[in-house]
């Protein structure tokens, strides 16, 4: 332990230097889940803080700090505690809600630790998270001081009630809290402020945040009412940025409503796929051929959050880019990034970012001011948890001082030599990092700084780990992301190592913390180099002969693990087939890109090599690519996906197997194909694909194939064409299961046959689809269903359950993210509400879908909102642009010889009828709206949505 407080005295039965805390804050006494921020009136906060200490005092206790509206008090024991925050909260009810300011309060028991001349270390800390989380008037207590607590020692009518567990902004593991209860107290308070309070994907971590409380505080500042909404946190490797993001982003969650997402460019190598990483975070889905980058501010446009790029160096142009591009289009959304130099745009506030602090120079170093330091907070921590005995002493004080001076307060360099205490003594661990540099206890060079710093302790960490620990740490380098053990022990489990040895060598890098935990799916144990140390291990792979063989047998275990995934994806639960393959995202990026031999790759080709020389294996890339193709429909990541099959279709030759290439041709028909019925333009790809599946695949295999050729080749007022298809779809079903694929092609097949004029039978067909797809919670099939249902439903004349139908849909795809059936359901509501005269609702819906459609670019989307625009216009006296409109949305259906389906028919003989008054009326010559319609087919697409959002905004 750091060093013992006195006070309060040992108490029998309990662990000695045990110290209650009592957080008690001051907020705003509002209606509102969040506190404002600032929100105590500044000349009461005197009159407030001296209530407070009396009421502490009058209780047995002591507060030890005060700051602008929180208060630390210390008790002996618990009861006391509880009773003084009684005390308080009914001090300050009693006020009145004309004062305006209430109490909230958070109590833990745990180790005493003196910070300078104060009490600090992880039970304050965890007090303190406490008071954050609760509400004016509300008093939590953790579940270490609530079972200390001698029920004798508690006020009467005094209670301790079990709220739940919950994570605190510490991001560590869940607590278990707990709020006093009293007659006098109010008993209904809205959901904690915890972090499961807000949408965010912040990580557990294993470790609270030491010593950034005032960095903390600069950054609040800098984020209070947006007043710098592009921020970076710059410094070198290991030095702390990670964390700090994390917790500024914890203890910011209130203030974003829509969530704080943490995106860690350090897994990525595309450019692109950093806005692919924020639209699969966030939930969107899309399809079409716009890109994330250009959809993303878009999208963000409503929504107030913040976003986090961690490690954004070596794609800083790209970060920049986004970033600038989300500012401007986006007013509330803030962006925090983390780089080893400044992302380079305009607006970017740069906040250096250095190491721990050390203790001042001059003057006699306590154990006190020693612990007043943060480096030496953060050494002594570590250092307990490598050593559980560890105690910081006046004997080794000098040499921990001078350890982490030596360190240069780099956070991970820190922490790395800590765990070096486990084989080392702390003169031995300073003698190890000196080597070379004159005294240990002598100042570092003031050249050397914290990259030179973490290089060191990384190399010092590395050359006391045996041979075979050494081969393991290299050979991890392979991953990309997170790994489970299983994966390690199949890809660097090859001499001179062995599977059995793997367990043993991950244990002992997560001992030297050179590897961590991080939890994966269920509750499967998933492990991860920080970036900073990866890098390293990178280094020390490159001198290993065996690493191309290493990187094949990724490769080969992914194979493996996407095969089975591929196998069981048709009769999984969607959510938790998706959760469990989405962990090795990054992985499979650092498979393709070294399989294919990109400028990314991890291990590139051989200086003057112009063929492969053990680097790349074109074979597993391609094997990977067609075994994913359900993954990245899943995550909606249609763009990265597209980029990869891009990749991979010019290096299928003579030797890749046919299914191989049939899986690639159909994945690019469906990713890269149009949205209607008769798009025939990667129809050939999918031609292809069948003709390959003939030879080489199964009748389900077959069916899909035929299933996407059908919808290319198909008119709704024509089916013969697809005819052959269908059959080959009827074929396949009698002997598929109740499968996801069976619903996929159930919806298929119902529309072929609603177009084929059977609708008794298409409503059948896709009951089973809507059955199955609602048993495997596959919402984009249910969507899908619910699409055409409502289209067959308007067809048989029940437009007002159409409408319903489409509503419906529409409110799951907002709720998903699946922005492609979302503009699809608002296009036909849209129409559906012209049919009913229902103009109000068909202007909302065209609101929305039309720069939906634009941002996704669905042409067939598009038009058909465009069409249902130029019906508006036309009802409502604009006959120029309901001419315009018209000609442009005509000359795409006769353009690509798409037939327009029932609902755009009856929309076009609508548009015909109006503009047909208009001439019979006088309002309108029939050669102005032939000049008007050829002048519409003639602008671009980009000037009809203008004419068509202008004529709608000058009505609204």
């Amino acid at each position: 332990m750091s060093a013992v407080i006195p006070f309060p005295r040992h108490q029998p039965g309990k662990a000695k230097d045990t110290v209650c805390f009592l957080i008690a804050d001051l907020e705003a006494a509002t209606a509102t889940e969040a506190p404002a921020r600032g929100s105590v009136p500044q000349p009461l906060l005197a009159g407030y803080k001296s209530l407070i200490g009396r009421i502490v005092g009058e209780c047995g206790g002591r507060v030890f700090k005060s700051g602008a509206t929180r208060s630390h008090a210390a008790f002996a024991s618990v009861g006391p505690a509880v009773a003084a925050a009684l005390e308080l909260q009914r001090a300050f009810i009693a006020r009145g809600p004309d004062d305006g300011v209430a109490v909230r309060a958070g109590i833990h028991a745990g180790l005493a630790e003196l910070v300078g001349d104060e009490y600090g270390g992880a039970a304050l800390n965890r007090a303190a998270r406490l008071a954050t989380i609760a509400h004016g008037d509300q008093v939590l207590i953790s579940a270490e001081a609530a079972r200390m607590v001698d029920a004798a020692e508690l006020p009467d009518f005094a209670t301790i009630d079990r709220l739940g567990w919950f994570r605190l902004r510490d991001l560590l593991e869940p607590e278990a809290v707990h709020q006093l209860t009293h007659p006098d107290l109010r008993a209904d308070f809205p959901p904690l402020r915890s972090l499961d309070s807000g949408p965010h994907n912040l990580p557990l971590l294993s470790n609270f945040c030491i010593g950034r409380n005032q960095e903390l505080a600069v950054l609040g500042e800098l984020l209070d009412h947006h007043r710098h909404r592009l921020i970076s946190i710059v410094g070198p490797g290991g030095i702390g940025k990670t964390r700090l993001a994390l917790q500024c982003g914890a203890e910011n969650l209130a203030w974003f409503p829509d969530g704080v997402w943490f995106v860690d460019v350090g897994v990525l190598s595309e450019a692109g796929q950093v806005a692919e990483a924020v639209c699969t975070l966030l939930g969107f889905k899309f399809g079409g051929d716009r890109t994330a980058a250009e959809l993303l501010p878009s999208l963000l446009r409503h929504k107030r959050l913040m976003i986090v790029f961690d490690n954004c160096a070596h794609l800083a142009g790209q970060v920049g880019i986004l970033a600038t591009e989300l500012l401007r289009g986006c007013r509330d959304v803030t962006v925090l990034a983390t780089s080893r130099t400044p992302i380079g745009v305009e607006g970017e506030y740069c906040m250096a970012l250095g190491g721990h602090g050390l203790p001042g120079e001059g003057g006699h170093l306590t154990l006190a001011t020693a612990m007043a330091a943060p480096a030496i907070r953060l050494f002594v921590a570590r250092a307990r948890q490598a050593v559980a005995d560890f105690k910081l002493t006046e004997a080794n004080l000098p040499i921990v001082a001078a350890v982490c001076g030596r360190l240069d307060g780099s956070a991970l360099a820190i922490e790395l030599a800590a765990a070096r205490l486990r084989q080392l003594s702390p003169a031995e661990l300073l003698r190890s990092l000196s080597k070379g540099t004159g005294s240990p206890l002598d100042a570092p060079d003031p050249g050397f700084n914290g990259d030179h710093a973490l290089d060191r302790v990384i190399e010092a960490s590395y050359e006391i780990l045996d041979a075979d620990q050494r081969v393991a740490f290299a050979r991890l380098a392979v991953f990309g992301g997170s790994f489970t053990l299983d994966a390690a022990r199949e890809t660097i489990g090859m001499s001179p190592l062995r599977p059995s040895m793997v367990p043993g060598l991950v244990s002992a890098l997560i001992d030297q913390s050179m590897l961590t935990r991080v939890p994966g799916w269920s509750d499967e144990t998933r492990y991860r180099l920080a970036d900073t140390v990866r890098r390293h291990a990178i280094e020390k792979l490159r001198g290993d002969a065996a690493r191309h063989d290493v990187m094949d047998r990724l490769c080969a275990w992914l194979i493996r693990h996407y095969g089975e995934g591929e196998r069981i994806w048709a009769a999984s639960r969607a959510d938790e087939w998706l959760a469990r393959y989405r962990c090795d995202i990054d992985n499979l990026r650092t498979a393709f890109a070294w399989a294919f031999n990109t400028s990314a790759g991890l291990l590139p080709r051989d200086p003057g090599s112009i063929t492969d020389t053990g680097n790349g294996n074109t074979a597993a890339g391609l094997m990977l690519v067609s075994l994913t193709s359900e993954l990245w429909r899943d995550m909606g990541m249609t763009a990265e996906q597209r980029h990869w099959l891009d990749v991979a279709q010019p290096r299928i030759g003579a030797a890749t197997p046919d299914r191989v290439a049939a899986r690639i041709g159909l994945d690019i028909a469906f990713a890269s194909g149009g949205g209607a019925f008769g798009d025939k333009r990667r129809v050939g790809d999918a031609l292809d694909a069948l003709a390959r599946y003939k030879t080489v695949g199964n009748a389900e295999d077959i069916a899909l194939a035929a299933s996407r050729i059908a919808v290319c080749v198909m008119s709704p007022v024509d089916t013969s064409a697809a005819q052959p298809y269908v059959a080959l779809i009827e074929a396949a079903l009698p002997n598929m299961g109740r499968t996801r694929r069976r619903a996929w092609l159930l919806n298929v097949l119902a529309a072929m046959t609603h177009f084929a004029g059977d609708s008794r039978r298409a409503i059948a067909l896709l009951d089973e689809a809507l059955a199955i797809s609602r048993h495997f919670r596959d919402q984009v099939n249910i969507q899908i269903a619910g699409l055409n249902l409502g289209e067959f439903l308007f067809a048989q004349g029940d437009v007002g359950r159409a409408a319903e139908e489409a509503t419906a849909v529409a409110a799951s795809c907002r709720e998903t993210g699946n922005l492609l059936d979302l503009a699809f359901s608002l296009g036909n509501l849209a129409a559906y509400a012209m049919v009913l005269n229902d103009t109000p609702r068909a202007r909302a819906a065209l609101a929305e879908a039309l720069p939906l459609a634009a941002d996704i670019n669905i042409e067939f989307v598009l038009m058909s909102c465009l069409q249902t625009a130029a019906l508006l216009a036309a009802r409502e006296g604009a006959l120029h642009d309901a001419c315009r409109l018209a000609g442009h949305a005509g000359h795409f259906y006769a353009v690509n010889a798409l037939a327009r389906e029932a609902t755009e028919a009856a929309i076009d003989h609508a548009l015909s009828e109006s503009l047909d008054q208009a001439e019979a009326s006088g309002a309108l010559a029939h050669a102005e709206r032939v000049a008007l319609t050829e002048q519409g087919a003639g602008v671009k697409t980009r000037h009809a949505i203008e004419l068509a959002t202008k004529n709608r905004a000058g009505r609204a």
